[in-house]
């Protein structure tokens, strides 16, 4: 569009002014919904597909006197499109400068692609209001700035602070602000700097729209927001007994694990089933107008009570009558409230949520509400008195993946190998420690005796036994060594080690840290020379690693049920392990400490002095992860015992490809030293024990696996220049 184009629009928009209408009233009448967008429901806004949205939207409203707005929500509920419909009444009808913010630069960019550039070239009466790019040589609208007459927006990025930091804003919508850095450009927290922009018009119509789905309980902006709000939540009518309630997760039933799941609600005042059929007229039940400020007065509990969980429809008018007195307005929605979710897809996301990094992304991705991070030690004298009878080292025969861990100290090597079977059940094997000054060569020949074991299987007296799949040595200490060793042993591409190092606990994003990086090539020297054909190492989100082990000391405690099977992500001991043992693998916990500013912040601190087979766990977990071992179905588990010969009666071929001495495997000594071995004939080796098929096929930098080296590749090398100390 040219500039006398958009003259001539604005000029004609002038003259024929809309009239004052709430957000609500604008999308019901002006709003296109673009098939471009991704929706499934693309053309005239309705306002019956998303009824739970009405009040929300009014609340947006110029008109509406309360300045900052809280949707403390799921995923996939309609939120971002409630924020652009009020963006959008902004600009028709009440222009003025606006922020949309968004957590980084690539969501800032996705934003602008998918949502809002599709909103506006769907919507005429805004299209016809945004200034094109390029105006005769004047400053236009560009992909993050978009001008119109008598305002504009900028989308800005709560990392970058400069652009929260370059104008003064009337209008504020701020997208996922849980995902938002602590701090942007060393000026402190960014939603802190992006409301300072609305200085100018508080008291003149400022408005402040906040959605995010919830972090961490306790240390989430979002949840703070919401506490500080008047705590709105929808009472549905119950469509048998017709009384009102708020749909829970606990209310929550089905019929099946497996698809169709049969999922259904359980009314709490008279236990009527409600199916998902029923959902479109409970939302719009008068209206979509269901929502009751739920705030506890604090100051008058007596004479301003918070609503009771079940009202009479009688009741329910009466309390839809009660204000925030004064409070901002806050909402919580979940996906069971959405007509667009299904309710079998709540209870597979439910049911799929077997470790607590799926949990907590069902609580707050599904649920909307925030994750409760269980840092707490279980009690480590109940662990050791809970201990199986079982003698180590052996492996369970549904445990057929073994992965281990090597923890390096300057005068010792510990190291420990845990079998991992079905919904990540966790066994150990075996542990021990290894004496000797790191820098020598001693403690290392020993350790590469360990490296060819074969562990036992319990009950199962003519099978070869297993050896590990993969293990995690760690490169805190000794770095140089470490890499070497794994080095000439083949590294992580063509053989089992893969150097790690621990991650930051104490780094701004340490919660959401993946479990394991990607695979950064390490250069190092030996011997004074630069090595050019170094390593990977991967770096390890020792927080989230630390919360499953903690959880899985949980299930461990619970026991195992009326027909012996553990529950799923617990960790079962043997009868090796002494007291001090269980003190190490829970000698840290999560606190709430307060850091320089007065923040509350969640950080792990020791509670003893050693915490060796803590790390060791959440080494070998890593190590699971990389095997992908989370993502095999409970069918591949047993199709893998079975194949392994782990039910019992069937000796397997040598199960790595490795040819090693029986009589020093049987013994267990180390005094001669191995000679270096050709690799599988594929990367991680097409007879490997218990590595998942898909995980033996791909390469740590995602493409295909190279050919193996032959035993005389310099590649794998002279195990000798490494022991010549």
């Amino acid at each position: 569009m040219g500039l006398e184009a958009w003259v001539r629009g604005v000029i004609a928009d002038a003259v024929d002014l809309p009239r004052r209408m709430t957000v609500a009233e604008w999308a019901g009448e002006y709003r296109r919904v673009s098939a471009e967008s991704g929706s499934r429901f693309p053309g005239k806004w309705r306002h019956d597909r998303t009824p739970h949205l009405i009040e929300i939207m009014e609340a947006m409203s110029a008109d509406d006197p309360c300045e900052d707005v809280w949707i403390m929500k799921s995923a996939q509920v309609g939120v971002s499109e409630a924020m652009l419909n009020a963006w959008g009444a902004d600009v028709h009808l009440d222009p003025g400068p606006c922020m949309y913010v968004l957590p980084n630069k690539a969501e800032a960019e996705k934003f602008n692609r998918i949502k809002l550039q599709p909103f506006i070239d769907s919507t005429p009466e805004i299209a016809g209001l945004i200034m094109p790019e390029s105006v005769k040589g004047q400053t236009g609208s560009t992909n993050n700035f978009k001008k119109y007459p008598g305002g504009f927006l900028i989308i800005g990025q709560a990392h970058a602070s400069a652009t929260l930091n370059m104008a003064t804003i009337k209008r504020l919508y701020n997208d996922e602000v849980t995902d938002w850095p602590l701090e942007a450009g060393e000026r402190g927290c960014p939603l802190e700097q992006a409301v300072a922009r609305t200085t100018t018009y508080e008291g003149g119509g400022a408005k402040r729209v906040s959605g995010s789905t919830p972090g961490i309980d306790g240390h989430c902006r979002m949840q703070a927001g919401w506490e500080s709000s008047d705590k709105r939540r929808l009472y549905t009518p119950c469509p048998e007994c017709g009384q009102h309630f708020v749909l829970a997760p606990e209310q929550l039933r089905w019929q099946s694990d497996t698809q169709p799941h049969g999922a259904y609600f359980e009314c709490p005042a008279n236990g009527c089933v409600i199916e998902r059929e029923a959902l479109y007229a409970m939302m719009n039940a008068y209206g979509g107008r269901l929502w009751i400020c739920t705030y506890e007065d604090a100051q008058d509990p007596e004479g301003n009570p918070a609503p009771p969980p079940i009202l009479s429809p009688e009741e329910f008018k009466r309390w839809r009558k009660r204000d925030g007195r004064g409070r901002s307005k806050g909402f919580h929605v979940w996906q069971a409230q959405s007509l667009i979710a299904t309710w079998d897809g709540i209870v597979a996301s439910l049911v799929n949520a077997k470790e607590p990094r799926q949990r907590k992304k069902h609580r707050q991705q599904v649920e909307g509400l925030p994750y409760v991070e269980k840092g707490e030690a279980p009690d480590s004298e109940k662990l050791y008195l809970g201990r199986e009878a079982r003698m180590l080292p052996t492996v369970p025969r549904e445990m057929p993946v073994l992965t281990g861990a090597l923890d390096v100290q300057g005068n010792r090597l510990e190291w420990a190998v845990y079998a991992w079977g079905p919904g990540m059940r966790s066994a150990l094997v075996d542990f021990d420690v290894i004496e000797g000054e790191t820098d020598t060569w001693k403690p290392w020949l020993a350790f590469d005796a360990v490296i060819e074991r074969r562990f036992p299987i319990e009950g199962v007296s003519d099978h070869p036994g297993l050896k590990v799949a993969r293990w995690a040595l760690d490169a805190g200490h000794r770095a140089q060594r470490v890499y070497e060793f794994a080095r000439r042993r083949g590294g992580s591409l063509y053989g089992r080690l893969q150097p790690i190092m621990g991650g930051n606990e104490d780094a701004k994003l340490a919660q959401r840290a993946p479990i394991l990086s990607a695979a950064r090539p390490v250069k190092y020297d030996w011997e004074g020379k630069p090595v050019k054909q170094g390593v990977d190492r991967r770096d390890l989100g020792t927080w989230p690693l630390k919360v499953m082990l903690y959880e899985g000391l949980r299930q461990t405690l619970a026991g195992p049920d009326d027909t012996g099977r553990w529950p799923e992500a617990s960790i079962r001991f043997g009868e090796k392990c002494a007291l001090e043992f269980f003190e190490q693998i829970t000698a840290e916990a999560l606190v709430t400490e307060a850091d320089r500013s007065g923040r509350q912040r969640l950080k792990w601190v020791p509670r003893r002095a050693r915490n060796e087979q803590l790390d060791l766990w959440c080494y070998a977990r890593a190590m699971a992860e990389m095997l992908e071992l989370p993502t095999m179905s409970d069918r591949w588990w047993r199709a893998e015992a079975k194949r392994l010969g782990m039910a019992g009666g069937t000796r397997q071929p040598d199960l790595f490809g490795h040819a090693v001495a029986a009589g020093r495997e049987a013994s267990g000594e180390g005094a001669s030293l191995p000679t270096p071995e050709a690799a599988p004939e594929s990367a991680g080796g097409s007879g490997e024990a218990g590595a998942p098929p898909v995980a033996r096929q791909r390469r740590a930098d995602g493409r295909p696996p190279a050919a193996a080296p032959s035993p005389g590749d310099d590649y794998l090398g002279d195990m000798s220049g490494f022991w010549g100390d």
